[in-house]
């Protein structure tokens, strides 16, 4: 077992392979739903097949975080911009959720 790669966990009772990543305090309005860590099962025994993912993972949250530092590299292909889009989009369904929940309670 490769103990030393960052953000890359093995459940020791199954032996599945997931991502563990902290939140930085700029990007949490972006991971609502979770507290402090991002977290995804690669639902894989394979060390290989997990280590792709893991790189592909790694690199959407690098971009990311460079999106929202306002450094990110715009030659890209647009991913970024698809990457802006989506958290756009997230962000706009939580406000309509939270817009909602508390328009409920005022009924």
């Amino acid at each position: 077992m490769k103990q030393d790669i960052p953000y890359l966990t093995c459940s020791p009772k199954t032996g599945t392979y997931g991502y563990r990543r902290w939140i930085p305090a700029k990007l949490k309005l972006i991971f609502i739903k979770n507290e402090n860590e991002y977290k995804v099962s690669f639902k894989t025994k394979d060390f290989n097949e997990a280590f792709v993912k893991l790189t592909a993972l790694n690199k959407w949250f690098d971009n990311l975080e460079a999106m929202v530092d306002g450094t990110a590299n715009h030659n890209t292909g647009g991913e970024i911009l698809t990457a802006a889009k989506s958290i756009i989009e997230q962000v706009e369904r939580c406000l309509l959720y939270t817009s909602d929940a508390a328009d409920d309670s005022l009924r």
